[in-house]
Formats: C-alpha cells, structure tokens, sequence
C-alpha cells in the first residue's frame, strides 16, 4: 500500500512539473539581423505563383490571410497566418493596430524548428513613425511626400519540438496626421525544418 501512494504521488509530482502555462507575456519577439525581409519575400512569392494583382508593391490592408504550402514528399503542410485589425484604437493622435502572426506545421515528422517572421509597413511624411510595438520604431524623412515606410523585422522561434510559433502585439503609427489611411500592411513568413529533411521550407502570407 506504502508503495502504490509512492506511485500516485511521483505521478502527480511529474504531472504538474510537466504543466507550463501558454502565457504570451512569456514570449519574447528577436530582431532579426540577417536582411531578411518578409514583405520582399511574399511580393516574390506572389510574382512565382503569377498572381500578382498589387501595384508598386503596395499591399492592401485586410484583416486576415492564411496561406499553405504543402511539403513534397508528403511531409505534410506549413501554413503562414497573419492577421490585423482593420480600423485602430485611436489614441490622441496614435493609431495601434492589434495583429497576430503564426506558424503552423500539420504533419507527422518531428520538426526541429519552427518560426514565425514578420514585418510591417504604411505610408507615412514628415515627421511620421511606425513601430511593430516592440521598440525599434522608423521614422520616414523630413519630406511633405508620401514615404511607404517599412518597419524592423521581428521573429519568434520555437525549437522544442513545437508544431507552432505565434507572436501578438499592436503596430503603431504616429502621429496620425502624418499616416495615409488605409495603407498600413503586415507580412508574416513562417518557416520549418523538419527532422531528416534537409531543406527548409518558408510561406508567407499578407494583409
């Protein structure tokens, strides 16, 4: 008897050890240093699937996109999700618009890293900044023109295992004077390596 509640409670112990909170205060979003440019590479991307259907390489806002990639040799899929609010809370004279970025690998292989890149932009002069709310904001030159201003680049990476990266936050844009409505844009890239493969595969996806 002495020994079964030895079972029961290293059991429990484990059980709770093994139990971590999905908290998204516990992430925290990398800068990415490489060049990479997540809008560069889905304006690419759209040019190869000859789909191209935007000018000067201007994005339109919309509230969601999801796209999937489907790995060869049946490896299953990689799906890049970004989505962003339409209209902002309105702050004085800052906009904040809530986004949400992911990576998603459905499948049976074991993935050895999974993330989710992205990067933002709008038209903005004079005195004009972005930020992707994390710091790092960017400002557009002294110019009464307007500029399509893009942010820093940010990512999240999970390399345990995890068949997902996701990251939420707010962009902001002040002051709104110096904004051209309805031209913020946000581009999220989702990456995977795979176990055994030695490629790595990348998709992304617009608002």
């Amino acid at each position: 008897m002495k020994k079964l509640f030895y079972i029961v409670v290293s059991l429990i112990t484990i059980f709770v050890v093994n139990v971590t909170p999905c908290l998204a205060g516990t992430q925290v979003a990398q800068t990415d240093t490489s060049g990479f440019s997540p809008i560069q590479s889905y304006q690419q991307q759209v040019k190869n699937e000859k789909k191209q259907n935007k000018k000067n390489g201007e994005m339109s806002p919309a509230s969601s996109d999801a796209n999937t990639y489907t790995i060869p040799n049946q490896e299953g899929t990689l799906t890049s999700n970004v989505y962003m609010q339409t209209l902002p809370t309105i702050s004085g004279d800052t906009y904040q618009y809530n986004y949400q970025v992911s990576a998603v690998y459905s499948g049976n292989c074991t993935v050895e890293r999974i993330r989710t890149t992205w990067q933002g932009s709008a038209d903005m002069k004079t005195s004009g900044s972005i930020s992707l709310g994390l710091g790092d904001s960017v400002s557009a030159s002294s110019s009464s023109s307007w500029q399509n201003i893009k942010t820093v680049t940010k990512y999240y990476e999970n390399t345990d295992g995890a068949k997902t990266a996701w990251y939420s936050s707010n962009m902001i844009i002040a002051p709104s004077s110096d904004y051209e409505w309805f031209t913020v844009a946000l581009v999220n890239t989702a990456l995977v390596k795979l176990k055994g493969d030695a490629m790595v595969y990348q998709y992304s996806a617009s608002t």
